[in-house]
This record gives structure tokens, C-alpha cells and sequence, in this order.
């Protein structure tokens, strides 16, 4: 299959026990101070962080509350 051959090319990064510890701290931060994101964009978020990547995207506003480091491009 076509996608199997395009994913071969990438190192997929699994949303482990270490993101959800970074999503539930995440979470519980963002619900008190008021300023809750997109669920899957905390995932996402959650997952860099705890690989300790840069995120990288078109609409900062989505992860603006989240402290992950990120770049706009």
C-alpha cells in the first residue's frame, strides 16, 4: 500500500504514558486558569513535549495557552 511506503519514512511517536502525564498536568493547568484548548491539540502538544520536540504549525492561536516550544511557519 501506498501509505505504508509513505510512513515508512517517518519515526511515529505513540501517545505513551509519559504524554498523558504532560496532557493531564496540561489539562487540569488550562481548566483552572480558564483558557482550555482543542483536546487533539493537546495531544499533539502533549506528545512533543514529553519527546521534547518543536512543534511546528500554521495556527499558533491553538497552542498559544500551552507551554511546548513551537515555530511558526
Amino acid at each position: 500500500m501506498e501509505i505504508n511506503s509513505y510512513v515508512s519514512n517517518f519515526e511515529l511517536l505513540e501517545f505513551d504514558s509519559i504524554s498523558c502525564d504532560y496532557f493531564g498536568k496540561t489539562y487540569s493547568f488550562l481548566k483552572k486558569s480558564g483558557k482550555m484548548t482543542g483536546e487533539f491539540d493537546l495531544i499533539i502538544a502533549s506528545i512533543v513535549m514529553a519527546n521534547n520536540l518543536v512543534l511546528i504549525t500554521r495556527n499558533k492561536k491553538d497552542f498559544e495557552n500551552i507551554d511546548v516550544k513551537l515555530e511558526v511557519w
